[in-house]
């Protein structure tokens, strides 16, 4: 891929995306002012961390009809002799794009190291919580669980584990689930016991802990995006709120005593073990302010999410904002318009300009911009688009081996002469995308690329286009 096809691809929605999530964590500030009730729901946080990953997500062109030109179709009178000497200034261009391309890859090389610690870092904290699991004790006699919570086991087919270890009780597992208790859940009373177990299998009811584990590895991925770990710690919090909610709304009648158990847990379990990638009955490194918000919750009537039209109207502005995003950075240069686009040929030179005149072409104006490079040198495309045409049989065989791309804006980009395609037909590229390489198929005097810029079948002078 060129440095360009990099940029387009990886860096620039990399980039877009920090954005993305800092305006949509910025806006949730405004929802807890107006909309409490949707920023305590949990699926809220997962849905904000989705929507500001949007714009490094591919974008695909609404398909369009293609017309292949029918200047196209005729026959091209060849291009002109190359006007060796118009390159004086190539040593120091290809100094400058030297420097440029050094940086793009330098850039992404980090950026790849940074997505590898990452994932590193999720597996290490996988492993370490499944040594956890893995040195507790198996229980089967499942006496302190009510007769309908035995059921929900048997039909979840959830492993129940003691720990020796005085942790808070946690709940892990994609494919299958474990719940493990710590041996201190003997000093809590029947009540006691019956809240938190009904709560750490409300956990797996609502699928929280695979919730956990996917927002987890996200956050590892993109660990230097701030503003996804703050996602991240809303969500927990969110998720422990409306877990208890659940809870309580099976027990009414348990208000303080419900309380009493996170005093009672937290007081048990100090002990600190990886378990952000599990679903927890409580964090010992959470802070005062959202422990003393979950006692809160559980003593009051807390509003709790319900679609209404206000909360999905806020919702799908949210969407339509990442959406925007996504536009914004999987879109450059989709159109041919004002914005420049790229040198088609980075390291050649102008060997016959657009409506140049000689006697090869039997004095009639060139329609296109002949790029003198030698054969084999990468040729990338201007403007992003789709592909209607990659192959030596389309058009007129003087133009050779062609590529058409064409624009969301009807305009369309012929590259002809070539030597080699890296494109198929029906294929998506982006500006700076590596496209094929230079030749002299056709009716040539020499290796160069022949680029035309098209719209209604006319031609349109490529100079006004192009960044040259």
């Amino acid at each position: 891929m060129s440095v360009y096809g990099l940029l387009s691809t990886f860096i620039i929605p990399l980039l877009v995306c920090f954005i993305s999530s800092a305006v949509l964590a910025g806006l949730s500030v405004l929802v807890k002012k107006h909309a409490k009730s949707v920023f305590e729901w949990s699926r809220f946080w997962l849905l904000l961390a989705g929507l500001s990953l949007l714009p490094i997500l591919p974008l695909s062109i609404l398909a369009i009809d293609t017309v292949i030109p029918v200047a196209l179709l005729q026959s091209i009178e060849g291009a002109s002799p190359m006007l060796v000497g118009t390159h004086a200034n190539f040593d120091a261009v290809e100094i400058h794009n030297n420097v440029f391309v050094n940086s793009v890859y330098c850039v992404f090389g980090i950026l790849l190291c940074s997505f590898l610690y990452g994932f590193y870092t999720f597996i290490t904290g996988v492993v370490a919580i499944k040594r956890v699991i893995n040195n507790a004790k198996n229980i089967t006699n499942l006496s302190i669980f009510s007769i309908n919570q035995q059921a929900f086991i048997m039909k979840k087919h959830i492993n129940i584990k003691v720990s020796e270890i005085n942790h808070s009780p946690f709940v892990f597992g994609l494919f299958s689930h474990v719940l493990v208790l710590p041996n201190t859940i003997e000093k809590m009373s029947p009540v006691q016991q019956q809240l938190l177990l009904e709560h750490e299998l409300m956990h797996i009811h609502r699928n929280d802990n695979r919730t956990v584990l996917l927002f987890r590895l996200i956050c590892c991925v993109f660990w230097f995006n701030p503003f996804i770990k703050w996602f991240e710690r809303r969500f927990l919090m969110a998720m422990e709120l409306n877990c208890d909610a659940a809870v309580l709304a099976k027990n009414p009648d348990h208000k303080m005593d419900y309380a009493k158990t996170l005093l009672v847990s937290l007081r048990l379990n100090k002990a600190i073990i990886p378990q952000a990638s599990s679903s927890f009955f409580g964090d010992p490194l959470g802070s005062k302010a959202e422990f003393e918000q979950r006692i809160r919750a559980a003593m009051l009537d807390q509003p709790r999410f319900r679609f209404k039209i206000q909360n999905v109207f806020i919702l799908l502005c949210f969407c339509v904002i990442s959406s925007g995003f996504m536009v914004f950075a999987q879109s450059p240069n989709m159109t041919v318009n004002e914005e420049k686009g790229f040198n088609p040929v980075m390291t050649g030179w102008i060997s016959s300009d657009f409506d140049d005149v000689n006697s090869f072409r039997g004095d009639k104006p060139h329609q296109g911009i002949d790029f003198a490079a030698p054969t084999g040198t990468n040729i990338i495309a201007s403007f992003s688009g789709k592909v209607i045409i990659a192959d030596n049989t389309s058009l007129h065989k003087n133009y050779g081996t062609v590529i058409l791309i064409e624009h969301n804006d009807r305009k369309q980009s012929l590259y002809a002469h070539l030597s080699a395609l890296n494109v198929k037909t029906g294929q998506m590229v982006k500006s700076g995308d590596v496209i094929g390489k230079v030749g002299q198929t056709g009716r040539t005097t020499g290796p160069h690329l022949h680029f035309e810029l098209l719209e209604n079948n006319q031609r349109l002078n490529p100079n006004l286009y192009l960044n040259l």
